[in-house]
């Protein structure tokens, strides 16, 4: 597993104990460990590998130190073989770090407009809580019931093939669908307050040629923000796997 900075156009590894690829102002050049100033990033190097590797906090625990370095960690962006991991997002947010990650199409959630209802007391018993009326569904059956015509054309990047662009490529471009939406699941209840549950961004890639959703990432950037930068931001992390050609999590600057 490997943190990268995006740092002048490129994705130097910044894993906590080697840095590679040229080094950001601030950073080390060389091969060397640090111990993490904060208490997260302690607790989390006292856990045993595999069980940091299921609750999230090793990614986070490599965030932390390379924190201790100065770096500055505007939007953390991944695959969903971390994004699915809610342990790894909740670390996210408990450090309010903004991101835009891959999920798998299971990832459960209710639609961004669903309500708690309390349940009428009969005077029996403790009081019922609030809860959603209804069961959260998928994030893919979510799209497909907002239907191929919420999804819009955008085009992110440059690509690689030549083209009759002003640069003398193609650009890259698909189709979007972007929802508000509120994760699911037993660990999202027990960290959040109250009962309303947080609403995140869900954005799905949806080609015209495509009979349903093909991509999906999940969000926590501010609920303003429009199609195009969802979608840019979102499609960083093809620049880290495409110099590597691995999975990997990387810290992303918005601007």
């Amino acid at each position: 597993m490997s943190v990268r900075v995006l740092w002048a156009g490129r994705w130097p590894a910044v894993d906590g104990h080697r840095l590679t690829g040229g080094s950001p102002p601030g950073i080390p050049p060389r091969r060397r460990q640090i111990r993490p100033k904060s208490p997260a990033a302690s607790d989390a190097r006292s856990l045993p590998r595999p069980l940091m590797w299921r609750s999230g906090s090793w990614p986070c625990y490599m965030i932390d130190e390379a924190r201790t370095w100065g770096v500055d960690v505007p939007l953390v962006v991944a695959d969903a073989g971390y994004g699915d991991a809610t342990a790894f997002r909740l670390g996210l947010e408990e450090r309010k770090l903004t991101y835009a990650v891959g999920i798998s199409s299971r990832l459960t959630a209710h639609p961004g407009h669903a309500q708690p209802v309390t349940p009428a007391y009969q005077g029996i018993g403790r009081p019922p809580v609030a809860t959603y009326p209804d069961k959260p569904t998928t994030v893919k059956e979510l799209v497909m019931q907002a239907g191929r015509q919420a999804a819009r054309p955008v085009s992110w990047r440059e690509g690689s093939r030549p083209g009759k662009g002003r640069s003398g490529f193609k650009r890259m471009y698909s189709r979007f669908v972007a929802l508000r939406i509120r994760p699911a699941g037993r660990e999202i209840r027990q960290a959040t307050k109250g009962a309303e549950l947080p609403e995140r961004w869900l954005l799905a890639e949806w080609p015209a040629i495509e009979p349903e959703p093909v991509q999906f990432w999940l969000s926590s950037l501010p609920s303003g923000m429009p199609l195009a930068t969802l979608v840019r931001l979102a499609k960083l992390r093809w620049r880290i796997e495409h110099d590597d050609g691995v999975p990997l999590c990387g810290v992303a600057d918005q601007g």
